[in-house]
């Protein structure tokens, strides 16, 4: 119980901020009387989450920055395509604003952009970061403070070492997949193997954000999913022990995610499966709220400004919709696997309802269904895109040759987009403020805890521990 309060405190922070945080105190000093300590110990936490975030906010650009015009910068995050070039993070070296992170636009359309590590320069004015508050804000949520706009970069160094190296590869990767299968069908595998769909057209990332799809073009937590399915697949039909799947699973995991650059969504998704796979080594009960609840401090402890990214909500909101699905039946009662993956998708389309249509002012009013048809085709997808993404490493006509099964089910994918995300399968509302936004997720998540049963588990716990205090008072 005190890891759901703890955990839930801190994403009610991170998405409210010191609003939030300060309603979160006034709560435990309400219930102090009645709970005790543990309620100081909720207020205190929530207290520091709100601290943390504001302390690690990115600088603000100093005066001087702004009449530059040349720039020496190193990039700090792998580049992401985009229809007219590439975005990457870069961090600056020299002169004003020396030491402050920019996202850097870059319209050239060239097939070898700079890696991690890479030195660069080119001409470009920057736009500071806007200061007005807000639950999610883009350049927050990367940890930069400002964007730079560039036609041309030049290369000064190359980036060194194992993680330019991984880019690298990655980059050859989405090249590869996108030669192998041509238009928004090479780009979707893209990104779903890498992560890296910035090359989707307009009209099919529209169609996928519509029809409530959006989830399935990057990599999230479903994508670390399919790939533990596969590696617990391999690893029981070679007879290996249940222990040696989960370390492997874990091992690869990670591995992926460096590999796509560890976004939030996939950040989080690869530290629950390593809580889940270490209570499993320990023999321990694994509770999916919890352990999704105790995620959100421990990555926003490491990555304060994923508060503002509105990847991380959805991450965590479909996290938290799927967690409260699987754990909606008591251990006694026969589970039915078909029946628990028809709820935990529908209780993630809704817990993250809100953020959706808060944001992009379009409520996918088929989305369950959408996911129902599309997820078979992307998880093959996926599987085959792994492997073809391998072969391309190795020996490139394979990885060609494996990955045109995964072309037709990409096209499958983009049909089921465009049918479902026609205007009579969605409801423009308009976007709605953060207030709204906030206020709408928390009664889902809570009318999510109230389904689940821990809600009802959490109140008795709370009542147990009022009765103690009294009779001990």
């Amino acid at each position: 119980m005190t890891g759901i309060l703890l955990g839930g405190a801190v994403y009610v922070v991170a998405l409210g901020k010191w609003p939030a945080a300060i309603a979160v105190c006034l709560l435990c000093i309400a219930a102090w009387r009645r709970v005790g300590s543990q309620s100081l110990l909720i207020g205190v936490t929530a207290i520091v989450a709100a601290l943390w975030i504001d302390l690690n906010l990115p600088p603000s650009v100093p005066g001087a920055a702004f009449d530059r015009s040349e720039w020496h910068l190193e990039v700090t995050s792998m580049p992401q395509q985009r229809p007219s070039g590439w975005d990457f993070r870069a961090e600056v070296i020299d002169g004003p604003g020396e030491g402050l992170q920019f996202l850097v636009h870059s319209s050239e359309p060239t097939l070898h952009p700079p890696t991690v590590g890479s030195r660069i320069y080119l001409l470009g004015e920057i736009v500071a970061r806007s200061p007005e508050a807000g639950a999610f804000r883009y350049l927050d949520g990367l940890g930069v403070s400002g964007e730079i706009y560039t036609s041309e970069v030049i290369l000064e160094q190359a980036g060194r070492g194992p993680w330019a190296w991984l880019n690298r590869k990655r980059l050859d990767i989405v090249r590869g997949i996108q030669v192998a299968i041509p238009g928004d069908a090479g780009a979707l595998v893209a990104g779903f193997v890498t992560g890296d769909d910035g090359r989707l057209s307009g009209d099919a990332d529209d169609e996928f954000r519509s029809a409530g799809l959006s989830h399935l073009t990057a990599v999230s937590g479903s994508n670390l999913a399919m790939l533990l399915t596969i590696v617990s697949v391999l690893g029981f039909s070679t007879r290996r022990s249940r222990h040696s799947v989960l370390v492997a699973g874990v091992v690869v995991l990670w591995i992926y995610g460096v590999s796509v650059g560890l976004p939030p969504p996939t950040f989080r998704a690869a530290l629950l499966a390593t809580m889940a796979a270490s209570g499993r080594w320990l023999g321990r009960p694994v509770d999916l709220i919890n352990l999704t609840l105790l995620t959100v401090i421990v990555q926003l402890a490491i990555d304060p400004m994923a508060a503002y990214s509105i990847s991380f909500h959805l991450s965590t909101a479909a996290s938290f919709g799927l967690a409260a699905g699987f754990s909606r039946y008591p251990l006694q009662e026969q589970r039915h696997q078909t029946g628990d993956l028809l709820t935990a998708t529908a209780f993630a389309q809704f817990a993250t309802l809100p953020i959706i249509v808060g944001v992009f002012g379009t409520a996918p009013l088929l989305s369950l269904f959408a996911n129902i048809a599309a997820i078979p085709f992307a998880t093959f997808a996926f599987a085959v895109g792994i492997f073809g993404s391998v072969g391309l490493v190795i020996y490139e006509p394979l990885g060609t040759a494996i990955l045109i099964p995964a072309g037709w089910a990409a096209e499958v994918v983009l049909r089921i987009a465009d049918l479902f995300g026609r205007e009579w399968g969605r409801l423009e509302v308009g976007e709605l403020g953060d207030a709204w936004i906030i206020g709408l997720t928390l009664i889902a998540l809570i009318l999510l805890l109230a389904v689940s049963g821990e809600l009802r588990l959490i109140r008795r716990q709370l009542a147990a521990i009022g009765v103690i205090r009294r009779e001990n008072g």
